[in-house]
């Protein structure tokens, strides 16, 4: 993409994120590394907020893929040309016609690939492993897209000599995601080094002249296992919304009985996520329930 049109979409979406919430946290910037290539993912429940806060905080040149029937609107179709947002057809798509299985395929192909390029040689790529935009309280299935740009990506960079890249897990946390002023807290995961081996010899032949090679489907399902236990952690979690603002206001009971409030609304998630943890193991489920119920009735 343009570097000058990527230097205004950054200014954009800091006053437009600046206008949105009423409190706007970061952590774990320590682990984005300018100089090698992150596969950004995280979980997918605020449409366009969410790449707009995954890329601000990673910085740098970025490529994108996205839906093709999301980028060729009217009202994005201005800004995926200049970020060179590479299109990608899902099957919903193809089952509603405008174009043949061979024809996505290569379109796949083709964006899947310049991915890959710019991801090996040190850009950051921001993926939705979810595929889609939703409004549940844990993660969907996820998809086996990003793994495979990953996988091909750090083929080409062993192919060229350059660092490979990492997998970067990032948790957005919305008060209320809907609401406008409401409060955020990006958390930065640790990053996941890519140990899989997707490609023969024969195969990396092919690749390094300019063609897309499925990597092997055990690394796909391998690296695609590792995104999943190292997302889903910054995430709720919980079955269903209710049960994580329960799961939140018992942290809030205990915080205070022990004299320690949470002051943010990045201590207000950590609390709620270590009493989802606790409520996990039946012997510390009841002690931290007796224990809520004893400070709320007093």
């Amino acid at each position: 993409g343009s570097r000058t049109w990527v230097s205004i979409f950054f200014f954009l979406v800091r006053r437009t994120l600046a206008f949105q919430f009423k409190n706007h946290q970061v952590s774990g910037k320590r682990n984005i590394d300018p100089k090698r290539g992150d596969l950004c993912v995280a979980w997918h429940t605020n449409g366009i907020i969410d790449p707009a806060l995954v890329l601000l905080h990673r910085g740098g040149q970025f490529v994108v893929g996205g839906r093709h029937d999301l980028v060729t609107r009217r009202s994005l179709r201005f800004w995926a040309k200049r970020f060179s947002v590479q299109p990608v057809l899902r099957q919903a798509e193809l089952l509603r016609g405008g174009c043949s299985e061979q024809e996505a395929k290569a379109l796949n192909s083709r964006s899947l690939r310049r991915l890959s390029e710019g991801l090996s040689k040190g850009l950051s790529c921001a993926l939705f492993p979810e595929g889609t935009s939703h409004s549940s309280s844990h993660l969907l299935r996820l998809r086996t897209g990003p793994s495979r740009v990953a996988l091909v990506a750090k083929t080409l960079s062993e192919l060229e000599g350059l660092p490979p890249p990492r997998v970067l897990p990032i948790g957005l946390h919305y008060r209320v995601r809907h609401l406008h002023r409401t409060d955020v807290w990006v958390e930065v995961g640790k990053p996941v080094e890519i140990e899989e081996e997707g490609h023969l010899d024969e195969e990396k032949k092919e690749i390094s002249q300019g063609t897309w090679v499925e990597p092997a489907a055990e690394a796909v399902h391998s690296l695609q296992h590792k995104i999943r236990s190292n997302l889903s952690p910054l995430t709720p979690q919980a079955p269903d919304w209710s049960t994580h603002r329960a799961w939140q206001l018992i942290g809030h009971i205990l915080a205070d009985h022990e004299r320690q409030r949470p002051k943010s609304w990045r201590e207000e998630v950590i609390a709620g996520r270590q009493i989802g943890n606790q409520l996990q193991n039946p012997g510390e489920q009841d002690r931290t329930i007796e224990e809520a119920s004893v400070e709320l009735m007093s």
